[in-house]
């Protein structure tokens, strides 16, 4: 990017418009370039009260859940949390600034990976669309669905209400249904989205699941006491979506299984949009470009997504709309192979500083012969 402001000798290269999505369509983004509590409210670290047994998964102060911000080599910065041992919980609590409203729709979307130097046979949550109190309603469900990790299988469940709450009645897990099961394997990236309709109302509320892009076949499977409603195709099951004062979201690893674990969860591209094109986590290959070699498509996320091509020795210029009332542009300039003295270029951490953007290289996958024509200039409204 040339830090000059005079663009009249600069040489105009083709881009690529290749994914456009509108401010409007994402509501909440996990933007791995913010700090914890700009992007959840909060970072749950605890969750012993009482230990499980004396003495086991108790606490300890002095070794508490870590956040990082790692650069993954496929696709760039990263969340990542780290549940020690001895922790019963490591979580990533709501989404800040959006709490679910009744009667809405939203897809929630996340990239997702767990490591462990251990083997992760016992069970425990990576995923809570938990209930809050509030509003003088009982909560009735504590979590209307979930998603947890055993051995190698990733499962989404969902819980039916107890009355007067959540306490009252059986066990909890009696109005358990499982809806999916899959295998992940540990240190295996995988793209996530549900869809949820919210609604306290059973047959109005609904999920909807994707696994790496593709539209997940649902199901009643062990379960006691509760089922879901599927639809005629499999694909939606009605549930009560909507309970308590309010509920949210949380990501990471929960439960007594996790207690002597050593659980390192990763993600990436989280979203909360209106659309599930908005939610799904955006595709990458390659890796992160070699030094002295920045020709490949690149992708710039905050949270709308401009993707555009680089061809050796060839620049690019393009205007960036950074609101929706056609005002606040930025002028980009970015250079590809061959420049032997960058100093009057803005570098990687510079450009992501001015449009607060993530920056992922996804390899050379584009269509030249597509692209437009140069000096033509693309933005949205």
């Amino acid at each position: 990017m040339k830090k000059s402001t005079l663009f009249s000798a600069i040489t105009i290269v083709s881009f690529l418009f290749l994914c456009s999505i509108s401010e409007a369509q994402v509501l909440w983004y996990g933007d791995p370039n913010k700090g914890v509590r700009e992007v959840f409210r909060r970072l749950d670290p605890a969750g012993n009260r009482p230990p499980v047994a004396p003495g086991r998964c108790v606490d300890d102060p002095n070794n508490p859940p870590q956040v990082s911000n790692p650069i993954d080599p496929q696709y760039g910065k990263i969340w990542r949390l780290r549940k020690p041992r001895s922790r019963k919980r490591a979580e990533f609590a709501r989404t800040n600034g959006l709490i679910p409203q009744e009667g809405e729709t939203y897809y929630v979307g996340w990239r997702w990976k767990i490591t462990s130097p251990d083997n992760l046979d016992r069970g425990f949550a990576v995923f809570q669309w938990k209930t809050a109190p509030g509003a003088n309603r009982a909560i009735t469900q504590n979590y209307p669905f979930t998603m947890t990790y055993k051995g190698n299988t990733l499962t989404l469940a969902a819980y039916g209400p107890g009355y007067p709450d959540w306490t009252e009645g059986s066990s909890i897990t009696n109005r358990r249904t499982v809806l999916w099961r899959g295998e992940v394997r540990k240190d295996q990236w995988v793209d996530l989205v549900i869809g949820v309709k919210v609604s306290r109302n059973p047959s109005v509320g609904y999920l909807e699941f994707w696994f790496n892009g593709v539209k997940q076949t649902l199901m009643n499977d062990d379960f006691k006491e509760y089922q879901v409603t599927l639809s005629g195709d499999r694909k939606r099951a009605y549930h009560k979506t909507n309970d308590g004062g309010e509920v949210y979201t949380k990501w990471g690893a929960y439960g007594e299984g996790a207690c002597d674990l050593d659980i390192t969860v990763n993600f990436d591209d989280m979203r909360v949009a209106t659309t599930y094109a908005a939610a799904r986590p955006t595709p990458a290959s390659g890796g992160n470009p070699p030094s002295g070699n920045l020709a490949g498509t690149y992708k710039f996320k905050f949270p709308n997504e401009l993707d555009f091509v680089l061809k050796p020795q060839e620049m690019i210029q393009f205007k960036l709309r950074m609101t929706s009332s056609n005002s606040g542009f930025y002028e980009y300039v970015g250079v590809a192979g061959g420049a032997t003295d960058l100093s009057d270029y803005y570098n990687k951490s510079e450009i992501d500083a001015k449009i607060a953007s993530v920056y992922i290289f996804k390899g050379n996958v584009a269509d030249y012969a597509s692209l437009p024509a140069t000096d033509q200039e693309i933005g949205w409204t």
